[in-house]
């Protein structure tokens, strides 16, 4: 096995991490690709869930958010898209 800097090469005996993506519906009706892994939290509304994404500036009363569909549950419990 080639290693590099003492570990396995990329690709090599090893997964390489990727970004952990999930499809759903936004409330318009069209598929929305989230990655899970900058998600901040998940804010659950009576008709929608509100997903709040890290990097948002709350401080100054601003968020990046996408409005989904699903539940909280519903994504958690969500299959996560394959890469290709």
């Amino acid at each position: 096995m080639t290693r590099c800097n003492g570990r396995p090469r990329c690709g090599e005996s090893q997964e390489v991490g990727m970004a952990h993506w999930k499809r759903l519906t936004g409330t318009d009706g069209y598929p929305v690709d989230v990655n899970m892994d900058v998600v901040a939290y998940l804010h659950p509304f009576k008709d929608h869930t509100a997903i709040c994404f890290v990097g948002g500036r709350s401080g100054e009363g601003k968020v990046m958010l996408v409005s989904v569909k699903e539940t909280p549950e519903a994504i958690h419990l969500a299959t996560p898209l394959r890469s290709a």
